[in-house]
């Protein structure tokens, strides 16, 4: 399992990457998040409850997505534009 520190430090640098970084979160396979972190200063989109249901419906198009690979090649991001914010997902590890 990875711990904390690591995932704090590594949300920390994902915020740090671009200052339109609002907001991160990492998963594990079922949805379930495991480090959520927002910019300093900046008010919530979502609430907490709002964006643990967002990250598992993330997970069930990902597995979605997965289920397709053998005719669309494997998955390198996700990506959408929404009309407020945009969203990309990232596979970290597998």
């Amino acid at each position: 399992m990875i711990g904390y520190e690591f995932l704090y430090a590594f949300g920390k640098q994902l915020l740090n990457l671009h200052k339109s970084i609002r907001w991160m979160a990492i998963t594990d396979k079922f949805g379930v998040i495991l480090n959520a972190q927002y910019r300093e200063g900046l008010k919530p989109i979502m609430t907490q409850e709002e964006n643990e249901e967002y990250a598992s419906s993330t997970i069930t198009r990902q597995k979605t997505r997965t289920k397709f690979e053998s005719k669309t090649g494997k998955v390198i991001y996700a990506f959408g534009r929404y009309l407020y914010n945009s969203h990309s997902g990232l596979l970290l590890f597998g």
